[in-house]
């Protein structure tokens, strides 16, 4: 059984532990030149978080790159990849962040997809479910208690965004046609044909820290099952 290991960490706690500064000196000039073009200092903060926490949880799994030293591509829908030949390319990730939060999937050569929401944030979860919500994904939406609207809500956006983001396809995945059922702790994905996908090839796991919901995709390989598993500290 491979492991897939999750990172969730909060901004604030990296920025009193130093944690942060040290990340800020283990990124790439590009990265750099992007986290100064941020206007605010809480988005400087979080794109600091999410990319400290990539290069620092890679080298978690492979010790012989450097933090610093890392290489990375992006595909044309978008997802980051690592860059390189050598036996560390073998290695998937996927990083998503709040203001608030940061989290960071890494595992060994399968697909792999996180994403990270806040529940509190301001949204028109009407208007947002019409577009992105399969029917009954509506309907678990609507008829939840008043106050756990949002949450519900984000439970099925993240599982989604995890997904379209271990498939490689971003936002080209049409959501209102990539459907998940949730009962309890279980999480079943429920595709339109047209996605043309192995349902049994996927893995999903959902977490709720505090005031975000994070959710993992990874696709199984040869029906192995991964042991998933959730870090609270860095890397």
């Amino acid at each position: 059984m491979s492991v897939v290991d999750v990172w969730v960490l909060g901004v604030d706690a990296l920025a009193r532990d130093g944690v942060l500064a040290a990340y800020d000196g283990l990124l790439s000039p590009d990265e750099r030149a992007r986290r100064d073009g941020f206007r605010h200092d809480t988005d400087r903060r979080a794109y600091v978080a999410a990319h400290g926490l990539v290069r620092t949880a890679l080298s978690r799994r492979s010790p012989a790159t450097a933090p610093a030293d890392w290489l990375f591509r992006t595909t044309s829908h978008g997802r980051p990849d690592v860059d390189g030949d050598g036996p560390a390319a073998r290695l998937r990730f996927n990083v998503a962040h709040t203001r608030a939060a940061v989290a960071c999937v890494v595992a060994d050569t399968v697909d792999c997809g996180v994403d990270v929401e806040d529940v509190t944030r301001p949204a028109d979860v009407d208007l947002l479910a019409r577009g992105t919500l399969t029917p009954d994904e509506r309907r678990a939406v609507t008829t939840a208690p008043a106050h756990e609207t949002n949450v519900e809500f984000f439970r099925h956006w993240t599982l989604k965004e995890a997904y379209a983001k271990a498939r490689g396809l971003g936002m080209s995945v049409p959501f209102d046609r990539c459907g998940f059922a949730l009962d309890g702790d279980a999480i079943r994905l429920v595709p339109h044909p047209s996605l043309d996908d192995d349902v049994a090839a996927w893995r999903f796991e959902q977490w709720r820290q505090g005031t975000v919901v994070v959710a993992v995709a990874v696709r199984a390989e040869d029906g192995d099952p991964h042991e998933i598993v959730l870090h609270g500290e860095p890397p």
